[in-house]
């Protein structure tokens, strides 16, 4: 069942970039992604939500919480059918109603990731800066694109990149 979920959700995230004429940061990274998850859920309680179309089948859309004692982690949200009015605005409403219900107390805070991506702005996440290393040769880190370079300058305080090499 977990092979099933990486698998389909990997392609859905790579064909709905390729769909909008972008390149997924998963799409040469498939080891990286299923390792990724696989801590998270050897490692934490984790949530993996799943919405399917009834009459299709086919998955319109997935998310992945990671829960520890101080905070859970929006992992992993994608929405894979932008046809359905609304339908990403439900989806963090659905994130919200599930950390809210599955969260061990009350000062317990949801962590939407960095980035402004979809509806976070809306909802009421502001990006703020996190940093990752990175140890795997296949992983070639890039700019992105989703905020500018002003708004990365601010957010982080320097341009982007570090190398430590």
């Amino acid at each position: 069942e977990r092979l099933d979920f990486l698998n389909n959700t990997y392609e859905s995230i790579n064909n709905i970039f390729e769909n909008r004429g972008l390149v997924s940061c998963w799409k040469n990274n498939k080891n990286l992604y299923r390792k990724v998850n696989e801590y998270f859920w050897d490692n934490f309680k984790t949530i993996n939500r799943v919405f399917t179309n009834k009459t299709t089948n086919q998955m319109e859309a997935s998310y992945t919480l990671v829960f520890n004692d101080n905070e859970i982690f929006l992992a992993f949200s994608n929405c894979y059918n932008f046809n359905i009015e609304y339908f990403q605005y439900f989806i963090y409403l659905d994130i919200l109603k599930t950390s809210a219900f599955h969260a061990k107390n009350k000062d317990i805070e949801l962590n939407a990731g960095r980035g402004n991506f979809s509806y976070k702005s809306r909802m009421g996440f502001t990006p703020v800066p996190m940093y990752a290393l990175v140890n795997a040769p296949d992983w070639s880190p890039k700019n992105n694109n989703d905020i500018s370079e002003s708004e990365r300058v601010t957010l982080y305080g320097r341009d982007f990149g570090y190398n430590l090499s």
